[in-house]
């Protein structure tokens, strides 16, 4: 199991985002979005319209002094359109990921209201978002088969783990505060560093489970199958 988190993560990089007045009107205005990547778009065609005229290999006369806007023509259409649709799709990625972030939630609580316990599908929306830096403090996740999920660095503080299938799951570096983990099968599970503070671990089975550096304070370990040093 991996302990790999990037040096940010995407929820991070966007509060930092909300910091400037440019991201912030920026990430509301679509038209703004729109106009940023026609801008580009001409720039870039203009820019090579200029290297076109004025490399050594064929300069021409007066190349520095032609016509700024002699690339907006009909031949060059197509170009311009396909180069701001371009960098439109980039400034628009902030917009997908919300999306599917929005649409991994979806899934959770949908197969959650289903009553499904075994769910791959949940899984990897569960994976989705703690990668992200999404916080999923609260979440109702009681009963359902999690076996072998990533959610490293994560945090699901106050959540309800509780009978949860979390064999040989991935949950180092994770913040637990106060999360239900009471009668949770965490057998071979990595807590390694993981923020157990006031958790609830009663009953769990922590057979071979990694507990090296996990903060443990006030842990109700009440009848736990703990690891054997």
């Amino acid at each position: 199991m991996t302990d790999y988190r990037p040096k940010i993560t995407w929820y991070e990089r966007q509060q930092r985002r909300k910091s400037s007045p440019f991201f912030r009107l920026l990430d509301r205005s679509f038209r703004l979005r729109l106009l940023l990547a026609a801008a580009i778009a001409l720039a870039l065609l203009a820019g090579i319209n200029r290297f076109e005229h004025c490399n050594p290999k064929n300069r021409t006369e007066n190349c520095f002094s032609t016509d700024f806007w002699e690339i907006i023509t009909i031949g060059n259409l197509e170009s311009f359109s396909i180069v701001t649709a371009a960098f439109l799709y980039i400034l628009e990625g902030k917009q997908r990921k919300k999306q599917e972030h929005q649409a991994a939630m979806e899934v959770i609580l949908s197969h959650n209201a289903a009553g499904a316990v075994i769910s791959l599908h949940r899984i990897d929306a569960l994976e989705t978002l703690a990668e992200a830096g999404i916080w999923l403090d609260g979440l109702d996740l009681k009963g359902t088969n999690l076996e072998q999920i990533n959610l490293s660095y994560g945090r699901m503080r106050k959540a309800n783990l509780a009978n949860t299938d979390l064999k040989n799951a991935n949950l180092s570096y994770m913040d637990l505060t106060q999360a239900n983990l009471s009668e949770a099968d965490l057998t071979g599970a990595n807590l390694q560093g993981a923020n157990l503070t006031l958790a609830n671990l009663t009953k769990a089975n922590l057979t071979d489970a990694n507990l090296t550096g996990a903060n443990l304070t006030d842990t109700d370990l009440t009848d736990a199958n703990l690891p054997k040093s």
